[in-house]
């Protein structure tokens, strides 16, 4: 269905910002993948795929300026600053909209607990957003505590990634089908419950002995 690649292009998201072993732009090209499967179940998932293209794009372009930079070929400081700036908000928008499309899709369903922590998850992406812009715009005022600035900064995201982490892969357990990922109709979102099976042995015999009877 799309939950299990939208897992993991959060995993490396976070893996890019912090480790910084991968490109930046792999996470945001798994999140498209992701969200093209997921789109036909919410429309929030659609506004989602839409970002998720560009905003690879501009990742991939902000990775080409820090190699520059750091090859020490070309002197981009101020683009480079604002791309990332535009970077961050575009992260904003994707989940966003793609923890709105969790919302509508698990309260479809009938799982309303999924449903309040997609929207817990929403208000901290809007905060933790807002961490990432002040730490990028490196603020003089902030200078003075940037050391407790910035393990704040670590702690939240952690925190952010963990819950994000866990509310996804709630959605893979629960509302996809087991073994049934990749399921293209939407009305397989939850499976049916099977009524329980009638025993027919003692009808059987009553059925049997009243027709013997006749």
């Amino acid at each position: 269905m799309g939950f299990g690649i939208l897992f993991l292009a959060h995993i490396f998201l976070f893996v890019c910002k912090g480790v910084d072993i991968f490109p930046d732009f792999l996470p945001y090209l798994l999140f498209w993948i992701s969200m093209r499967r997921l789109s036909p179940y919410n429309p929030a998932f659609r506004k989602a795929r839409m970002i998720a293209l560009p905003l690879a794009f501009a990742a991939a372009v902000s990775d080409v300026f820090q190699i520059l930079a750091a090859a020490k070929v070309l002197e981009i400081d101020l683009p480079q600053r604002i791309l990332m700036l535009l970077v961050s908000c575009g992260m904003l928008a994707l989940y966003w909209f793609t923890l709105r499309g969790i919302m509508g899709l698990s309260a479809e369903v009938g799982l309303k607990d999924i449903s309040d922590k997609a929207k817990r998850n929403l208000i901290l992406t809007v905060i933790y957003t807002v961490c990432i812009l002040i730490y990028q715009c490196d603020f003089e005022f902030l200078r003075e505590i940037s050391m407790y600035f910035g393990i704040f900064f670590l702690l939240f995201g952690l925190v952010w990634v963990i819950l994000n982490g866990t509310l996804i892969f709630s959605c893979y357990m629960w509302i996809c089908l087991e073994g049934d990922e990749d399921m293209s109709k939407p009305s397989k979102f939850m499976p049916k419950k099977r009524p329980p099976k009638k025993s027919n042995r003692d009808g059987g015999k009553d059925a049997n002995a009243d027709k013997k009877s006749k």
